[in-house]
């Protein structure tokens, strides 16, 4: 059987096992078919990720077959095989029910070593994806796994270090800062018992440092930032050239710049995330569009500071390079990405009122809400990027409607920490300026010009803050 009939057979069972008709999978030689797809040219020469999900379906098959006959292994095997693959390339198109299914079966088997592979193939679904996703599992597999003996001394610091991760990306994503203090903990004992000289140092510190960085955004904790910078200098120290390293090491200066306002500290920041640029770019690595991010973020501080609009307009180009990379590698930072975009095109409109600025930051916005997952931090950055760019455009048009989709997506996005000061005020002034007499918000002298300015600096320094999430990823 050729490779492409193998396909082509493959595709018409998946089309009649989404429809609902689960007996289109127990065919007798389906095995031969999952055989012939994997070696085909178009699973290998750019189909692999496709051809992965349409084998999915055969993995509960065959592993409810293996019980009476031994023979399915090998089909099992190869379905599994290509369920990893599937999980790495393609997460959002896994069923949930094949996942939980496999979840169920590799936790009632009790085998240590099946439970891990799946699990590191759960958090590696996580870094691709933007939301909770299978986290609970993973960390519900780690945890059995780790309760076994089975494993050797590396082998369990590997599995601790992989379920700290799960913990930093669960807490990342949930706001649940119970989490992040035990990803922080778990990490934290992983650093300190892995040799100095290990490979598997730099990228250790990475994930402590990145636990450290998400508990920062989320409490504000200033002594967990310096800890964070601590550790991501020296995972820059042991590997300079390491795009992803540069990149966080730059967004810790960043926040610390941001939190303590030491022009030193932006400008380091701006070097290290040019240098992590350069470095994403000769590897041409996955990690350019959080280069261009992070650098676009220390641009838009600097030109706050100094007024350059070079800066700024290097930011904006930086951050619709990042936008248009994120999104069509369904970079889980993408809607952070197109919010930020978002607030530089804002922010550029405020000083040249070019009207094409302040609609591609609308539907920047517009698209960083539709892609963040439907509930957790993430999202609450994005609807407050919304609300920023709607009370821009209700500041000068004078057009009410714009308030009222301000005030829904300021309603929507709901207080959270670290801005819940400013989140309540800001609710307030909105809907002062809603109930009273609007006349022209642009007249310096009309009914509410102070509240009217109050509301700008207030929504301003919460899209600034909430822009500022935590890096992507990268273990």
């Amino acid at each position: 059987m050729s490779g492409h009939n193998a396909m082509r057979r493959l595709e018409i069972r998946y089309d009649a096992y989404l429809a609902g008709d689960v007996g289109a999978l127990l065919a007798p030689r389906a095995g031969r078919e999952i055989a012939a797809a994997l070696s085909s040219e178009d699973y290998v020469d750019g189909r692999k990720p496709d051809a992965s999900t349409l084998l999915l379906p055969y993995v509960i098959w065959y592993r409810s077959r293996l019980l009476a006959d031994p023979e399915s292994q090998t089909g099992y095997q190869y379905a599994l095989d290509a369920f990893f693959e599937a999980l790495a390339y393609r997460p959002h198109l896994v069923p949930s029910e094949v996942v939980d299914a496999l979840v169920r079966e590799s936790l009632a088997s009790g085998t240590a070593g099946n439970q891990a592979v799946l699990a590191m193939c759960l958090v590696d679904a996580a870094v691709t994806s933007a939301g909770p996703g299978h986290l609970p599992a993973a960390i519900e597999l780690f945890r059995s796994g780790l309760a076994t003996a089975e494993v050797s001394d590396e082998e369990r610091l590997l599995l601790t270090c992989s379920c700290g991760i799960a913990y930093a990306l669960q807490g990342s994503r949930t706001g649940d800062l119970a989490d992040l203090d035990t990803a922080v903990d778990i990490l934290h004992g992983v650093v300190d018992r892995t040799p100095a000289a290990a490979s598997s140092r730099p990228r250790r510190l990475t994930a402590l440092g990145n636990a450290l960085t998400f508990r920062f955004d989320r409490c504000g904790d200033a002594a967990a930032l310096d800890r964070a910078g601590e550790v991501a200098q020296e995972a820059v120290d042991l590997e300079p050239d390491e795009p992803a390293g540069l990149v966080n090491l730059s967004g810790l200066i960043w926040r610390r710049y941001e939190l303590r306002r030491q022009r030193s500290d932006l400008d380091a920041a701006i070097v290290l995330a040019e240098r992590g640029l350069a470095a994403a770019t000769r590897a041409d690595d996955t990690h350019r569009a959080g280069a261009l991010s992070t650098l676009a973020g220390t641009l838009k501080s600097r030109y706050l500071c100094s007024g350059d609009a070079a800066d700024l307009d290097r930011a904006v180009a930086a951050l619709r390079e990042a936008a248009q990379r994120s999104r069509r590698a369904a970079d889980p930072q993408y809607p952070v990405i197109a919010s930020n975009l978002a607030g530089a095109l804002a922010l550029r409109y405020g000083s040249l009122r070019e009207r094409g600025d302040l609609n591609a930051a609308l539907d920047a916005a517009e698209r960083s809400v539709r892609a963040a997952p439907g509930a957790g931090p993430l999202r609450r950055t994005c609807l407050i990027g919304l609300a920023w760019v709607n009370y821009l455009r209700f500041r000068d048009s004078g057009d009410g409607g714009h308030l009222d989709e301000a005030i829904t997506a300021l309603e929507a996005a709901g207080p959270g920490a670290p801005s819940d000061a400013l989140y309540g005020p800001l609710l307030n002034l909105l809907r002062r300026v809603r109930a009273e007499p609007h006349g022209d918000p642009t007249d310096a002298a009309g009914p509410l010009p102070g509240a009217f300015a109050e509301v700008e600096t207030l929504l301003s320094a919460q899209q600034q803050r909430t822009a500022l999430t935590g890096p992507a990823f990268k273990p």
